[in-house]
């Protein structure tokens, strides 16, 4: 029987790290308080689809949740939506989540609009409740859970600058109407980032 061990017993927490002993790779070995100890934080953006004269979103616009920091290390990107059992939500609404530029107000250029996830049916659809966004994604998997945002950057298909530097950079998580247009005057939708922010 083989013994292998977490990042926090050994250098990598992977298969190279294996004993057949009971005994670590290496007795001194400490694992870095930003490992060991990890200061989680959570963040939620929210929006409020609740308009009785007007539809709120239509193909192609845009809605920017939150900020997210290239430094950041995303382990969490939940998806909620109060689509049945609340309100009178009707007609279509999908959507893709992606990352854009923060730039001065709020506006930067999309980056990729599907980076996090493609064709969510928001209103539609099978209720989201804490729907994994980094499972639904196009371009990430769960093995990008952990990572630092530009390190999931560089290693898929953003090329933002260099592929070995943190930019020290904002950007926005941003979700775009990939189609549809609700109808009713009542429907909300909710994404939590739980992560270790940049710096820690």
């Amino acid at each position: 029987m083989a013994n292998f061990f977490s990042d926090l017993y050994a250098p990598r927490g992977s298969a190279t790290q294996v004993v057949t002993t009971g005994v670590l790779p290496n007795r001194r070995f400490k694992a870095a308080p930003g490992i060991s100890r990890v200061p989680m934080h959570s963040t939620r953006g929210y929006f409020d689809f609740r308009n009785s004269s007007n539809p709120v979103l239509t193909t192609g616009d845009e809605l920017r949740l939150m900020k997210m920091r290239s430094g950041d290390r995303i382990y969490e990107l939940n998806l909620w939506v109060s689509n049945t059992g609340y309100g009178d939500w009707a007609g279509t609404l999908v959507m893709d989540f992606g990352l854009a530029e923060q730039g001065p107000k709020h506006d930067g250029p999309v980056l990729e609009r599907s980076f996090f996830a493609s064709d969510i049916d928001i209103v539609g659809g099978a209720p989201h409740n804490r729907t994994d966004l980094l499972v639904e994604a196009n371009v990430l998997q769960t093995g990008y859970r952990g990572w630092l945002l530009w390190e999931i950057m560089a290693d898929t298909i953003i090329a933002f600058q260099d592929d070995v530097n943190d930019p020290v950079t904002n950007f926005d998580l941003v979700a775009t109407v990939d189609s549809g247009t609700p109808t009713g005057t009542q429907g909300s939708i909710l994404v939590e980032m739980i992560f270790q922010p940049a710096g820690t």
